[in-house]
């Protein structure tokens, strides 16, 4: 009987764990740095400059 309880209460254990919010600080600076370039009007996405790529060589 004892088994039955602790079993049950590893899995719901897991599936919390699971399931549980994220709350870490880099997620939420990540959210937050990207709300606030939307505000100045900034894209927050990479886009590399023709300058960075090397040049072909034919």
């Amino acid at each position: 009987m004892w088994y039955y309880g602790f079993l049950g209460s590893m899995l719901f254990a897991g599936v919390m764990l699971y399931y549980k919010p994220d709350t870490s600080v880099q997620s939420w600076a990540l959210k937050e740095a990207k709300a606030r370039m939307e505000a100045r009007g900034e894209k927050y996405q990479y886009e590399p400059s023709s300058s960075s790529t090397p040049a072909e060589s034919s």
